[in-house]
C-alpha cells in the first residue's frame, strides 16, 4: 500500500510538470506571417492538386530480335483515368484520457530514463552485528577470556558482559560457575583479581594453609570470607573445590610429610594378602578408641568413626560397646566428662 501512494504521487507531480512545461512553450511560439503573394501562391497550388487528373503510367516498349519494336499498348482510350490512392493517415491513440507523450515522459522520468519498469523505492536491507533470536537474547563465550561473555539480544546488538570476579562463563548451560565445573584450556585469560581478606578472588573457596589446617577452608563471597570445616576425616581439595579423603585428594602438603592430615600409614599389602572385607582392611586407630582406619589394597589410609557411645573393636572390625573393647571401658565417661556433658547410661565394668 506504501509503494502505491507513493507511485501516484510521483505520477501526479510529473503531470504537473509537464503540463506547465506544454503551457509556456505555447505561449513562446509566435504566428507565422506570410507575404499576400506567398499565400496566393500556396492557394493555386492546392487548386491546381485538386482539378488535375491523374496520370497514366508510361508506356512500355519491348525489344525483339526480329527488328521491329512492339508498343505494347497504342490506345490511350485503353486505360480509364489513373488517380493514386492515399494512405490513411494515422490518428494518435489516446489512453484514458492522458497524452501518450506526456504518459511516456512521467514513465522515463520514473525509470532514470532507461525505460522498462518503474523502479520503486525499497526499504533498506537491515543490518545486524550478530544474527538475532526471535524472541529472546542469548549468550556466546569469549574467544580469549574465560570470565568474559557476549549477548546478542533480539535486534541483533552485541553487549559484552563479566562473570562476577573468581566464576568464569559455562558455554554450554549459558551462565557463569565456579572453575572447577568449566574447561577454560581454550579461553586462559581472566578478568585483573578483586583481592580482600583471605580471598584471593571476590568469589571462590580458598584453602587455609596446609601447615594450619588441612580442613578448614574460606567460602568467598563479594569480598567476604567464611570459615569452614570439612567432616572428619577429610580435607579441603582446591583442585575439586570440595571436601575429600586424603587418598583422594592433590593436596600432597596434606597426604605426606610433617604436615600429613592422617599421620598414619597403611601396611603394605599385594594381590595375595587376605583382607577381612574383601578389598580392605579396618584397623584401630592408636590414640583414639572411636575411630579406626580404613586401609585398602592398593591406596592410603581413610580415617571412619563409630557412632555416639560405641567404640571400635579390632577383634571383629565392627563398632562396639566399650565394655566389650579392652582399654576402652570408660572412652564416653572421660570424654563427655571433660565436654561437660554426663552419660545418662550405666555402664558395669566390674565384670
Amino acid at each position: 500500500m506504501y509503494t502505491k501512494c507513493v507511485l501516484a504521487v510521483l505520477l501526479a507531480l510529473c503531470l504537473v510538470d509537464l503540463s506547465f512545461q506544454q503551457r509556456s512553450s505555447f505561449r513562446r511560439r509566435r504566428p507565422i506571417e506570410l507575404d499576400e503573394a506567398e499565400v496566393v501562391e500556396e492557394e493555386a497550388v492546392e487548386e491546381e492538386d485538386e482539378v488535375q487528373p491523374a496520370r497514366r503510367p508510361a508506356a512500355s516498349y519491348y525489344y525483339y530480335d526480329d527488328g521491329y519494336d512492339y508498343e505494347y499498348y497504342d490506345n490511350d482510350d485503353y486505360y480509364p483515368e489513373y488517380v493514386d490512392e492515399e494512405e490513411p493517415v494515422k490518428k494518435p491513440t489516446q489512453t484514458s484520457g492522458v497524452d501518450s507523450e506526456l504518459l511516456s515522459e512521467i514513465l522515463r522520468r520514473l525509470t532514470g530514463g532507461g525505460g522498462g519498469k518503474p523502479s520503486l523505492p525499497r526499504e533498506p536491507e537491515k543490518t545486524y552485528e550478530c544474527p538475532p533470536q526471535e524472541f529472546e537474547s542469548y549468550f556466546t563465550p569469549d574467544e580469549e577470556q574465560c570470565d568474559k561473555y557476549l549477548e546478542c539480544n533480539i535486534k541483533g546488538e552485541i553487549r559484552e558482559h563479566f562473570c562476577p570476579d573468581g566464576w568464569v562463563f559455562e558455554i554450554e548451560r549459558q551462565e557463569c560457575d565456579i572453575p572447577v565445573k568449566v574447561n577454560c584450556s581454550t579461553r586462559p585469560l581472566l578478568q585483573e583479581a578483586q583481592v580482600s581478606r583471605n580471598c584471593s578472588r571476590a568469589n571462590g573457596y580458598f584453602a587455609v594453609p596446609a601447615n594450619e589446617s588441612c580442613q578448614q577452608f574460606f567460602h568467598c563471597s563479594e569480598g567476604r570470607a567464611n570459615l569452614n570445616t570439612c567432616p572428619g576425616g577429610t580435607i579441603f581439595d582446591i583442585q575439586v573445590n570440595s571436601c575429600t579423603t586424603p587418598d583422594q585428594s592433590s593436596r600432597t602438603e596434606c597426604t605426606s610429610g610433617v604436615n600429613s592430615f592422617l599421620d598414619y600409614d597403611c601396611p603394605k599389602y599385594d594381590e595375595y594378602s587376605e583382607l577381612r572385607f574383601g578389598a580392605h582392611e579396618r584397623l584401630p586407630h592408636p590414640k583414639d578408641c572411636r575411630q579406626y582406619f580404613t586401609c585398602a589394597r592398593y591406596g592410603g589410609p581413610r580415617l571412619a568413626s563409630c557412632g555416639r557411645e560405641k567404640v571400635f573393636n579390632n577383634g571383629t572390625g565392627y563398632c562396639d560397646d566399650p565394655e566389650n573393647v579392652t582399654g576402652c571401658e570408660t572412652y564416653w565417661i572421660d570424654k563427655l566428662e571433660d565436654e561437660g556433658d554426663y552419660l545418662e547410661k550405666e555402664f558395669d565394668y566390674t565384670g
